[in-house]
């Protein structure tokens, strides 16, 4: 008995006391190899600056460097010399505790990102008046076999700055959960709340919140299932609305099959208010088929190796990447339109349609231009009366300012040139209210040239339109397409007016 008890007394200090020195020595080497594995991603330097490595615990400082140049304001701003330090702590496995949870793994990296003496410097202005002062903090748990489950933190705070305003942080958490190969990634974020308050506007936004689960396919596709959802989104000025949203949700999910890939899209929201009118509730469900994977992932690594090409050689990589955009939808590329229904201010909205392309042979992909006759499209459309109204006035409204700003340039130029100016003969111009009604009238009355022709069916207070596009060439409820008549040109439509 007494061998057996001491036995396990052994046991338990060969655990307590040599297992974390071993431990250590794994975890250094599954974090370097890690950091090897995130340096191969472009545009991205992440390396090790110090590793001290104890008997129970390590510490080390970490990196991060983008490497590639953004865009703002059409200027190139180079992010380079812009680098995140984080300062971390390793606890050495196999036994520890986790937010006071026993937990079992290799290792768990725990810290914050280290701000610079400058950025330290805004950093404690800035917050000067709070208190805790608000930490971004990460947790990090390395299991036995690789795999990574990173978490990220910043604890709610109330940054008050009056007169200029007040901003209150209700708190962000995320939890992903990785392959040591970065082949599956998949996690949740969640932000509780932010509310910004000023004299100048207002926001309100509650419960943002992402999940996805990816994993990367034999061809570098990424597929899997992504959801995002927001609980409510407002801007206000003073007690004036000016935009806001509810109850948002958008899914979207990609797989690939015998090098083929597909995917589905679907958006929802509750409701939408803004320019002073409600809209929703509204839904969208479109789907995408026969895409050829191997393909799309070459067109991905072009479209990555782009903006770092000089000028001439992306007008050459503009041409390879259109050409490859052929091979994507040569295996017979299908976007189905499967619901499209919105409710506005003018009534219901509902769509539905198919936009594809066959099957292409290699020897038929030369010429991108010549597949757009292979194109075929039918749309089914369901537009309220009064929506159809709107759009055409606010066309003829366009149009005839056009025109009011031709005339009064006319004016100025022949003032200019005329011997006496004062001879010059001034053509009326409309106002407003004039202009305004007259874009009216045209509106309708290119409506009831629409029904005529057959390309608008009335039903109830919609119109229904069925548009179809086969061997190069549009159709509109079975009539074929004229130009002249569907684009509403106000000359156009006087004549009829006259006649």
């Amino acid at each position: 008995m007494r061998k057996f008890i001491a036995a396990v007394v052994v046991l338990f200090l060969l655990i307590v006391v040599a297992m974390p020195y071993y431990t250590g020595i794994r975890a250094e080497e599954q974090i370097r190899d890690l950091v090897g594995t995130y340096s191969k991603i472009p545009g991205i330097k992440l390396q090790i600056t110090d590793y001290k490595r104890g008997w129970y615990r390590s510490h080390v400082k970490l990196e991060l460097q983008y490497l590639q140049d953004v865009n703002v304001a059409n200027s190139k701003v180079d992010l380079s010399q812009f680098k995140l330090t984080l300062d971390e702590w390793v606890r050495h496995g196999p036994f520890f505790f986790d937010n006071g949870m026993p937990k079992v793994a290799l290792a768990q990296m725990y810290g914050a990102f280290e701000l610079s003496p400058m950025q330290q410097k805004i950093y404690n202005q800035v917050f000067a008046n709070v208190d805790p002062k608000p930490q971004l903090t990460n947790n990090v748990i390395f299991a036995f076999n690789g795999d990574v489950e990173l978490r990220l933190n910043l604890p709610p705070f109330v940054l008050d700055q009056q007169p200029l305003g007040k901003l209150e942080w209700k708190g962000l958490n995320s939890r992903w959960m990785i392959k040591h190969d970065l082949s599956n990634i998949k996690g949740d974020m969640n932000i509780d709340g932010l509310k910004v308050s000023s004299p100048f506007m207002n926001l309100d936004l509650q419960n943002l919140g992402l999940s996805y689960k990816e994993q990367s396919s034999n061809d570098a596709n990424w597929t899997g299932k992504g959801d995002l959802h927001l609980d409510k989104l407002q801007v206000t000025r003073g007690m004036v609305t000016l935009f806001s949203i509810d109850d948002f949700d958008a899914t979207s999910q990609n797989d690939v099959k015998d090098d083929i890939l597909g995917g589905q899209m679907t958006i929802q929201v509750k409701k939408l208010f803004a320019d002073g009118q409600s809209y929703g509730p509204g839904k969208l469900n479109t789907t995408v088929s026969q895409l050829d994977a191997k393909a799309l992932a070459e067109l991905q690594q072009m479209a990555e190796q782009f903006s770092n090409l000089p000028s001439q050689a992306q007008a050459i990589m503009n041409g390879k990447m259109m050409m490859q955009l052929v091979a994507v939808l040569s295996k017979g590329a299908t976007l189905n339109l499967k619901q499209l229904h919105i409710t506005l201010p003018q009534g219901d909205l509902s769509a539905s349609g198919t936009l594809g392309l066959p099957a292409i042979s290699s020897d038929k992909q030369a010429n991108p231009m010549a597949l757009i006759q292979q194109i075929q499209a039918k749309v089914l459309i369901n537009l309220p009366a009064e929506l159809a109204q709107l759009i055409l006035q606010k066309n003829n409204l366009r149009q005839l300012y056009q025109q009011q700003r031709l005339k009064k340039m006319m004016v100025q130029q022949q003032g200019q040139q005329a011997s006496d100016p004062q001879a010059v003969t001034v053509p009326k111009l409309l106002s407003k209210d004039e202009v305004l009604k007259q874009a009216n009238t045209l509106a309708q009355t290119q409506i009831q040239n629409w029904v005529k022709q057959g390309y608008l069916e009335p039903q109830d207070k919609n119109y229904k339109l069925t548009i179809v596009f086969k061997d190069g060439k549009f159709t509109i409820n079975d009539k074929p397409y004229q130009p002249g008549v569907m684009q509403g040109k106000i000359e156009q439509t006087k004549a009829a007016q006259v006649q």
